[in-house]
């Protein structure tokens, strides 16, 4: 497999990519690439400690670039903003908190949909809400549960819901089926459900099913009568985004990418081997710290947690990757998992020509979007402050 390095930042510090394996080039030896040109500071920043309510972020749920700027979904206002390309005010906004038409509990994720428009989940309604390019309330529906939304006993059970993963820009939907739940009699472990992926049509009805994954990983906590489930610490999950008429998706299983046409018929992957990280003992110290219980909660739930934090199953090694973007040029990204907060970002890119770059972004930085040359993503400013950023990457 080829491998092409494109670019490098470390705090805005140049550095050099030494070697890849060209296999792809069929040379069977490693290259030499040149030293590689930085990214340079942010040439969109928005987001700020005060100032006009536009410029508050809290919690962003996701960013969606269109042809004229970036559509960000607020988590904190449950509000969508809609920004030129160069930043600044708004264009416009649209939603508020509430449950009324154009209301949100909450808001799970954003997407861009047919003509131009925006889909958004609320797992709290369960509803899907389509929004206009120019920020208008489109149309709504409400996901149905199992048997009513017509998957039917031989899928799941009638209890088990359907959970709307992602969105297609041909009009339909992906879901998945069920979920992990704690039942009398389960021990602590560690557990990974494997799960049916449907496709809806537009109306949220079910076509077809499309591929079981594995759901994400769950640590299973019980003690004298008492269970919780929670995320395992640097535990494995299943990414999944769309691209024109397929699925995509990556499992954690390797570094590894899979796509599916939404029609039905076999996946296909494309990988790049990545060494294991090793779990070490001051990873665990310091997901213990960051999920320690607030000494304000009541007395017996801070015991409770605590000794579900000590019973906490790690893994031996790191998972191989985290996040999934699919780029306006069909490129496929895929992070490299950010096992140290205080590391770049490092991003591999899976080009439709069949050759990987590799593009590292500041710590802290969480791509979301890419459109054109431009990567937009969250990142945090002075202060802490949360911040949606862009980055120019070179040609």
């Amino acid at each position: 497999m080829r491998d092409r390095i494109l670019t490098d930042c470390t705090r805005g510090l140049p550095r050099l990519w030494i070697a890849v394996l060209a296999t792809g080039l069929g040379l069977g030896a490693a290259v030499e690439v040149a030293a590689q040109q930085p990214l340079g500071e942010p040439v969109v920043a928005i987001g700020s400690i005060d100032g006009a309510p536009w410029e508050l972020l809290d919690n962003v749920r996701g960013i969606v670039a269109t042809g004229e700027g970036i559509v960000v979904a607020d988590g904190g206002s449950r509000e969508l903003r809609a920004h030129p390309a160069a930043g600044g005010p708004p264009i416009w906004t649209f939603g508020r908190e509430g449950e009324g038409p154009g209301e949100f509990r909450w808001i799970e994720w954003v997407v861009g949909y047919r003509a131009d428009s925006l889909a958004v989940w609320d797992p709290l309604l369960r509803r899907v809400t389509i929004v206009g390019p120019e920020g208008t309330l489109g149309r709504t529906f409400t996901l149905e549960d199992g048997d009513d939304a017509g998957v039917g006993d031989t899928v799941v059970p009638a209890t088990q819901r359907l959970h709307l993963a992602t969105a297609a820009t041909d009009g339909r939907f992906v879901a998945r089926v069920g979920e992990l739940s704690v039942a009398p009699g389960d021990m602590t472990a560690v557990r990974r459900t494997r799960l049916d992926y449907v496709v809806l049509d537009a109306e949220g009805s079910v076509e077809r099913r499309l591929v079981t994954l594995p759901d994400d990983e769950q640590f299973v906590w019980a003690e004298s009568g008492s269970r919780a489930l929670q995320p395992r610490a640097f535990g494995r999950t299943t990414y999944v985004a769309t691209r024109g008429a397929d699925l995509v998706f990556a499992t954690n299983d390797a570094f590894r990418i899979s796509t599916i046409p939404l029609d039905g018929g076999t996946a296909t992957t494309r990988d790049d081997a990545r060494p294991a990280l090793a779990v070490a003992a001051v990873d665990r110290r310091r997901w213990a710290a960051e999920n320690a219980p607030s000494p304000e909660l009541p007395a017996f739930v801070v015991d409770s947690r605590r000794k579900m934090i000590e019973a906490m199953d790690f893994p031996e090694t790191f998972p191989p990757h985290g996040g999934l973007v699919v780029a306006s040029d069909g490129s496929i990204w895929l992070a490299v998992y950010p096992h140290r907060p205080e590391a770049d970002r490092e991003w591999a890119r899976f080009v439709p020509d069949g050759s990987i770059d590799r593009v590292v972004f500041p710590p802290g930085f969480r791509l979301e979007a890419v459109q054109g040359d431009t990567a937009w993503g969250v990142g945090v400013g002075a202060f802490d402050v949360e911040q949606v950023v862009a980055y120019r990457l070179p040609h």
